[in-house]
């Protein structure tokens, strides 16, 4: 197989077999082990394939056409140029985030007195996340989880090795004891977020992003940290429009890392507009 044609889909190299005579554009992708998705907002979807299954892709000599046929065959393009932190979107985050929290001010409120009274603890949970550039800031979220969670998750790690296995692929849990009834509720909805309006205000985040992650998830990043730290973070991104925890935690860096790699203002535009339909659909949400 051509040398140039796996260089150019460096994600998928273990994807790649050499099938014999080709043409040295062409190739042969096969074994996905899960649905790959290229893109969450354009209709280019390679399903998982079965078992001795292959999907041909074709790579142009022309650049302006090079981006379409990796696209339209699953294979992550070349990173485009990274667009700065201008002054509109640093605008159109504080404008968000302004009307958004004088609309929803009554229900943060609200929110915050059913913590206080149905779980003793803090209102807020808040905790150290990676931002731009790789600085650390506080990320916080209404508090979903009972005073003593951190406890809770040590003895059934120790005791259930199913658990355990859950935890070290995905670093969460389907079933997690550590979850309050009204919690559920709030990460079901994601108003559990809410809070993170704040932190938008202030610049640590922005609308739209990366998920935010935690310093013990940078070296499951390897190489795409770069990119990650390249942008903020989001209250909503291709991770949290993409099915959030139904995908694996491989899927949620490469949405990431392809995120940062092609953000546009557009782009941030269709992102928001496919956010409201999946949180109403609450899929991945646990």
């Amino acid at each position: 197989m051509d040398d140039n044609a796996i260089r150019t889909a460096p994600l998928l190299q273990t994807a790649l077999e050499d099938t014999g005579p080709i043409s040295r554009n062409e190739g042969w992708l096969t074994n996905f082990p899960e649905p790959f998705v290229i893109d969450p907002i354009k209709p280019a979807r390679i399903p998982a394939l079965p078992p001795k299954r292959k999907i041909h892709f074709r790579v142009s000599h022309r650049r302006q056409n090079a981006h379409r046929d990796m696209v339209a065959a699953g294979i992550p393009a070349l990173p485009r140029r990274r667009e700065r932190m201008s002054l509109w979107e640093r605008a159109f985050d504080m404008v968000v985030a302004i009307l958004a929290i004088v609309a929803f001010l009554p229900l943060i409120g609200l929110i915050a007195i059913a913590v206080r009274v149905t779980s003793s603890g803090s209102i807020l949970f808040v905790q150290p996340r990676v931002g731009r550039h790789g600085k650390l800031f506080p990320c916080l979220k209404f508090r979903t989880m009972v005073p003593d969670a951190p406890k809770v998750l040590h003895d059934l790690l120790r005791d259930s090795p199913e658990a355990r296995a859950e935890w070290a692929r995905d670093q969460k849990l389907r079933n997690d004891p550590r979850v309050t009834p009204l919690g559920a509720f709030l990460r079901k909805s994601s108003l559990d977020e809410l809070p993170q309006l704040f932190n938008i205000l202030v610049g640590q985040m922005s609308v739209v992003g990366p998920r935010p992650i935690v310093e013990g998830e940078i070296g499951r990043y390897g190489s795409r940290i770069e990119a990650y730290c390249s942008v903020r973070p989001g209250l909503t991104g291709l991770w949290q429009i993409s099915g959030r925890n139904d995908i694996s935690y491989g899927a949620r860096v490469r949405l990431d890392a392809f995120y940062a790699s092609h953000k546009s203002p557009l782009y941030d535009f269709r992102i928001c507009l496919r956010t409201v339909p999946a949180v109403l659909a609450s899929r991945g949400c646990y």
